[in-house]
């Protein structure tokens, strides 16, 4: 065919003779010769990358497990793009993010202690993470949105006592709220009963004042 066909939400790196000839940032036909060749696609998604980090000592000595979900995407200049495709395969990029992240993890455990770390569960307080990494990937093409703790993972003799605790204080606002609830029915019983009996009296007075 006279043609190559560029899905939407890519961007298409096309070659000619086998070198780099331009990218293509919007879908559809691009009207070419034989030896014109899409090489590359690359995602306009953001792409959720996860991974584990295991044993990180927190300040008061307790080694936690962390997952960690970054996200990020390529950047969209038709420089980024090709520093992307050409300056670093999949296998580099997940071995230097790992090893990166691994790194800054670390640092950021090591300042916290097991319940600060324990709370920090599915928030994105990681600013300095996504600065480090933006910096280190920015000759890559690649742009760090958000880095966010999935799970936490204590030791069991740690993690239980706490599960406990903020059992027991949904069990205890339950319990309040149930108190709550019931002592507001009562009030309201009473109010109708009293609303009802006043009404009883003002239909008697009716009834005398019409025998009358």
């Amino acid at each position: 065919m006279p043609y190559v066909y560029v899905p939407e939400g890519t961007y298409a790196v096309i070659t000619k003779h086998g070198k780099f000839d331009h990218v293509k940032k919007e879908g559809g036909l691009v009207f070419c010769l034989p030896w014109t060749k899409i090489q590359f696609l690359v995602t306009k998604q953001d792409i959720i990358y996860k991974f584990p980090v295991r044993a990180c000592p927190t300040y008061d000595n307790i080694f936690v497990a962390l997952d960690i979900a970054v996200i990020f995407k390529c950047k969209e200049s038709e420089e980024d793009i090709r520093n992307f495709v050409y300056r670093i395969s999949i296998n580099q990029l997940n071995e230097q993010l790992e090893a990166a992240l691994t790194e800054r993890v670390r640092v950021l455990i090591r300042g916290k202690t097991h319940l600060e770390v324990y709370q920090i569960k599915g928030k994105t307080n990681t600013q300095e993470m996504k600065e480090f990494l933006n910096e280190m990937f920015a000759s890559k093409g690649l742009e760090f949105t958000d880095i966010i703790v999935t799970e936490v993972l204590l030791p069991d003799e740690i993690k239980t006592p706490l599960d406990m605790k903020a059992q027991f204080g949904s069990l205890n606002e339950m319990e309040r709220e149930k108190y709550n609830y019931d002592m507001k029915l009562i009030d309201d019983n009473e109010a109708l009963e009293l609303l009802r009996q006043q009404k009883y009296e003002a239909r008697d007075n009716i009834n005398e004042d019409f025998a009358k």
